[in-house]
């Protein structure tokens, strides 16, 4: 319907022209065989007004660098740098980005849809949350669904239970000074410090009740060298050294919920114990079974075994009593041949034929020896 008012023509901007929302910062050091992997799958998730940076943290490996490259050559935003850790890398990346918001993400993992698309939706809806996080999936070395709890600090404050894979907004890292360079040896937790200096900032988390990406399990990743005591000894008390002030805020609440998990673990150990107790027992009682087996078969096969020397025996018994058999029987016809021979030289004699005794010895020869 017409109003009568002048009619706007409603100008789209192109995709060069719409302001970067999300800006996907991949660190790389030598993981160029699983970067094409990462890249496809924020591809995958259809964000035309995202950008993907990927930072070449001083890779030598020559597949590396090789992928590197194409991904130059393809247009993708690469930068190099020389090799200063995890936590450079991520900085740079999210120095030069132009989204409002930002996801790290390690080169070896995979986002997954529609993580990225309601992760900014909800951070444009809750302008009070800094940081978006969701469950995750394990593959490679291992597999399976982690279900990622709901934000505590006090939660937090115990140990990491959010990972790097969060979308965040790129103010709060400027407000915070970015991740820590400075983390001893640089053995990892460079996201738990940055999470904790949020929260010291009084931003809040929002859980996302779905997997936002998938976690790739390799032996030799950055997190199994953190699950080294004396290495996970020195992490905690540089991440408690420099929070000390929101671990005393929260103290009761976290050494309450750390006495927690140690009567937790205790609990699980005794049960464990236990468990180990019936299946030694169990076992014992299968390992006597098995002996008793074992016992019948070797009496079984010494049975057997005797039974085939008997078989032996009884073959070569049998052997030797056709070999005599047939020696005999040649034997008896060799002497029925003789008498068939005496008998016709007597029959040729009439006198011998008109003499009763001998027609009745002819009969007789004729029932025993079969001859006419």
């Amino acid at each position: 319907m017409n109003s009568g008012m002048p009619q706007q023509e409603l100008v789209i901007p192109s995709v060069a022209e719409r302001p970067v929302l999300l800006s996907v910062v991949i660190p790389c050091y030598n993981h160029g065989e699983f970067l094409n992997e990462a890249i496809a799958s924020v591809e995958s998730c259809g964000g035309s007004h995202w950008e993907i940076i990927v930072v070449n943290d001083g890779s030598t490996d020559p597949l590396t660098l090789e992928q590197l490259s194409v991904l130059k050559a393809q247009g993708y935003q690469v930068i190099d740098q020389e090799n200063q850790g995890l936590s450079a890398a991520r900085n740079h990346g999210i120095r030069v980005a132009k989204g409002c918001y930002i996801l790290p993400l390690d080169a070896d993992n995979c986002v997954k849809f529609p993580y990225l698309t309601r992760a900014i939706e909800l951070l444009d809806q809750h302008p009070e949350v800094g940081v978006v996080y969701g469950n995750l999936e394990r593959f490679g070395a291992e597999s399976g669904l982690v279900q990622v709890p709901r934000f505590s600090v006090d939660l937090l404050l115990r140990g990491n239970a959010i990972d790097a894979c969060a979308v965040f907004r790129r103010s709060i890292w400027s407000e915070v000074g970015g991740y820590d360079s400075k983390i001893p040896d640089q053995l990892g937790y460079e996201d738990w410090d940055f999470w904790l200096s949020i929260v010291e900032r009084g931003w809040q988390f929002l859980h996302l009740e779905a997997v936002g990406f998938a976690y790739r399990c390799r032996p030799a990743s950055m997190v199994s060298g953190c699950n080294i005591p004396e290495q996970r000894s020195r992490l905690f008390e540089y991440i408690c050294a420099k929070h000390a002030k929101l671990y005393a805020t929260h103290f009761p609440a976290v050494f309450a919920g750390k006495e927690a998990e140690r009567l937790a673990a205790v609990i699980a150990c005794e049960r464990l114990q236990n468990d180990l107790l019936d299946a030694q027992e169990t076992l014992t009682l299968e390992r006597d079974r098995l002996q008793q087996l074992r016992d019948r078969q070797v009496s079984q096969l010494a049975e057997l075994a005797e039974l085939r020397q008997s078989q032996s025996f009884l073959k070569a018994e049998l052997d030797r009593l056709l070999v005599h058999c047939a020696a005999q029987s040649e034997q008896i016809q060799a002497q029925q041949m003789q008498l068939q021979q005496m008998a016709a030289t007597l029959e040729s004699t009439r006198t011998m034929a008109q003499i009763p005794w001998w027609r009745w010895l002819k009969k007789r020869l004729k029932r025993g020896l079969m001859f006419n």
